[in-house]
């Protein structure tokens, strides 16, 4: 959103806006996107299949997030279905996580995100209805 904004707030010789101040002035105006039902069961089901293949491995969060080469308290927000502690927003990992985490549960990252699809298909809400 970031980039849609820049020209704009450029215009404005006033103020100098940083990432920082743009947050906090879209944080006042709420322009805040509510995560979707669809979007929420997506994240839970990533969730419940990254638990159920760690407790299939005999890892611990710990380990899996060693060999994965990613922060431990990154991998329990994903298994928690969250993107962070503070925001109860549904956890959206990057794509190179994605692969790292297929790489240490010896699977494809479609087989990681199948049974997600399959919940994200089931929850599509329309918004607009």
């Amino acid at each position: 959103m970031w980039h849609l904004w820049k020209k704009i707030l450029k215009t404005d010789t006033a103020t100098v806006y940083t990432r920082r101040t743009f947050a906090v002035h879209t944080r006042k105006l709420n322009i805040v996107t509510t995560p979707s039902p669809a979007e929420r069961a997506l994240a839970s089901a990533f969730a419940k299949t990254l638990q159920a293949r760690r407790k299939e491995l005999g890892l611990t969060q710990e380990q899996v997030a060693l060999r994965a080469n990613i922060n431990r308290n990154h991998y329990q927000l994903l298994e928690h279905a969250r993107s962070d502690r503070r925001s109860n927003r549904p956890a959206n990992p990057r794509l190179s996580t994605l692969i790292k985490l297929a790489k240490v549960f010896d699977c494809s990252v479609q087989d990681l995100l199948s049974n997600a699809l399959e919940e994200y298909d089931a929850a599509d809400i329309n918004p607009y209805d």
